[in-house]
């Protein structure tokens, strides 16, 4: 009796684990994002045919969101992590499939998800600059030297209008080196731009509705070439990129007209300081 009623016993444990499996496969991911957003994504309806194979599914956010993303590479973790913690500098390593993904931005799970997460209709955005690296350190200058630094660009969560923008160079009066806020950090500069020749590229930059699908065309590289004039003094320098509103009214003309209410002129969010800053100690 007792072997039989073991027996019934294994038998009961086996059919359970069965079916606390099965229903486990049947169920769908655990959603843990908003109705809203649930709904406003689905209601998009440009994505590129076939899209639904190239894209990883993420548990954060609804698939769809990532249908214009190139496929994700394999190594993607890896990489990024060596750029956030600045093993990796050179940035024109990169193919597109990493840096146009929106896990290439630091803090895009811990600060931008939540945001997009909690999404209600009775929202709206500003398409404001995100940029990153926000800034890039070069030490042991010498006169007559030329170098390129490279970031990128692209618009922030829930932004939903067209703006173009102007880049445009600032040297700072003021600067903390290398973005280290301590007071020792902190230095002054008057009329540095007769040393340095500075051109960006590209000049305009169109920032497009991140909401609530990331544009093709989301991320664009941003090129600052630099060159050091012979007659530098030795000392610490800044160079900023700063953003404004295109001052081209034949481009405003084409903007406005192609996109109509879409595109705005106004509501730019600025920090403070410049956008992008290259910090360069000539010896």
């Amino acid at each position: 009796m007792k072997k039989v009623l073991m027996y019934q016993l294994v038998i009961s444990l086996i059919l359970l684990i069965v079916l606390v499996g099965c229903g486990k496969e049947d169920q769908p991911p655990v959603k843990t994002w908003s109705d809203d957003l649930d709904s406003v994504v689905e209601a998009y309806n440009d994505c590129p045919e076939g899209w639904e194979k190239n894209i990883i599914e993420r548990p954060y956010l609804p698939k769809k969101m990532y249908c214009n993303r190139p496929p994700l590479p394999k190594d993607f973790g890896g990489i990024v992590l060596l750029y956030e913690t600045n093993k990796l500098t050179n940035y024109s390593l990169l193919d597109k499939e990493y840096w146009d993904q929106p896990e290439f931005f630091p803090n895009f799970k811990s600060l931008v998800v939540p945001v997009l997460s909690k999404y209600d209709k009775k929202r709206f955005g500003v398409t404001i600059p995100e940029i990153y690296p926000a800034g890039k350190v070069y030490t042991n200058v010498s006169p007559g030297w030329e170098f390129t630094a490279q970031t990128f660009v692209r618009s922030g969560p829930l932004g939903v209008k067209y703006i173009l923008l102007d880049a445009y160079t600032v040297f700072p009066e003021t600067f903390f080196w290398g973005m280290n806020k301590d007071p020792k950090n902190k230095y002054y500069q008057t009329n540095v731009s007769q040393y340095f020749e500075v051109k960006i590229e590209p000049e305009n930059i169109l920032f497009e509705p991140s909401f609530p699908v990331w544009p093709k065309n989301w991320t664009k590289p941003l090129f600052v070439h630099v060159k050091v004039k012979e007659n530098t003094p030795p000392g610490r320098y800044a160079i900023g990129v700063d953003f404004d509103h295109t001052k081209n009214t034949k481009l405003v003309e084409q903007m406005l007209f192609k996109y109509t209410t879409k595109y705005v002129t106004t509501l730019l969010v600025k920090p403070g300081i410049p956008w992008y800053t290259i910090y360069i100690e000539v010896v």
